[in-house]
Formats: C-alpha cells, structure tokens, sequence
C-alpha cells in the first residue's frame, strides 16, 4: 500500500467525521509523511509503521464515541477500544489484557450475588405466606412445622435480604462505572501516546 491507498483508505473509513474534522485528520497525516519522506523513509515502510488505516479510523470513532457519551456506561464503545487497542499493536494491552478480563471475570462474579440475596429475600417472603409447602418444593423444613415467631421472622428477614442485594447491586455498580471509565481513559492515553510517538497532532 502506497501513500494516496492510504489516504484514501483512511478518509474512505473517516465518514462519520464531518468533512472538516475529515480534512484535518488527513491533513495530519500528510504532513507525517511528508516529514518522514524527508527524513528518508520509503512509502511503504511509513505506511507499514501507522497501520491499518481502519483501525486508525476506529480510534478515532471511539474517541468521537467516548466524548458523545460522556459519563454514559457504553459497552460497544469498550468493545471498539479494545479493537482499537489491539489494531494499533498496544504492547503493553496484550500483557494488561489477561488482568483486564480477570478483572471482568471477578466482577461479573460479584454482580451474581446482589442477585443471589434478591432471590432469597423475595424466596423467603413466598414461603412465609404459604400456609403448607407444595409438594414440588423441597425444603429442609417443613413450614407447618414453625411456630408463630418464625412464621413472622421470615418476611423480615426476605425483606432484609432485598434490601441487603440493592445496596450491594448500588455498590457494585459504582464499581463497574470505575472500571468502565478506568478503560476509557487507559484506551485514550494510549491511542495519544501512539499517535504522539508517529508524529500525529492531537
């Protein structure tokens, strides 16, 4: 791929920048080359060095992306940074990678047990106003069994294991909001770093 492919490519894959924003993002580049031109460098090896030029054109999506968004959760916005990331040949996001989903993996993990109290508080408000078991229900007692003060304990203590999954849903997904912007910005000051080393103007 020469110079004008790229370009082309390039502006080919830019279209959901305006037209000015488009020229500006071209005119970058042909200033790189040009600059790398006169510091001796072949076509193909400049063009080797920047890359796909639909991957760059993702980077610059998902950038348009995050600043529309703004403290929005986005998970396709994630998923192109992560595209992004790994176009752009992100050496150190292949090691932080496994970490990352690590992270997810645990997190995930985390979100399951907000749920788990949910269905237990609202299992044993069921229960207390039933006044046998049916028979599909297998329990390690039977209700009949329970005195009144039991009887009268459980929906306190469904209610108590409702309230206890919201808070914990809350927490959780406090933290999932500060994972999902700790990527953004990990992402983003990377995309800089790279376009900053090939001579790119913010």
């Amino acid at each position: 791929m020469n110079k004008k492919e790229f370009l082309s490519k390039l502006d080919e894959n830019l279209k959901f920048l305006s037209r000015k924003e488009r020229e500006e993002v071209i005119k970058d580049y042909e200033e790189h080359f040009a600059n790398a031109l006169s510091a001796g460098k072949k076509e193909a090896d400049i063009v080797k060095s920047l890359g796909n030029p639909k991957v760059i054109a993702s980077s610059y999506k998902f950038e348009a992306e995050a600043a529309k968004t703004g403290n929005k959760i986005n998970v396709a916005n994630i998923i192109n940074g992560i595209y992004v990331a790994f176009g752009l040949g992100f050496f150190n996001l292949v090691f932080v990678f496994g970490i990352y989903m690590g992270t997810i993996g645990i997190f995930i993990g985390l979100m399951s047990i907000p749920l788990v109290f949910f269905l237990a508080g609202a299992s044993a408000m069921f229960i207390s106003i039933l006044p046998t078991l049916p028979s599909w229900m297998s329990m390690p007692f039977a209700l009949e069994s329970l005195n009144l003060l039991s009887r009268l304990s459980l929906p306190l203590i469904g209610v108590g294991f409702v309230s206890l999954s919201v808070v914990l849903f809350i927490l959780f997904y406090q933290l999932g909001k500060l994972i999902y912007f700790g990527t953004i910005n990990y992402i983003k000051s990377n995309i800089s770093l790279i376009r900053k080393a090939a001579g790119i103007n913010e």
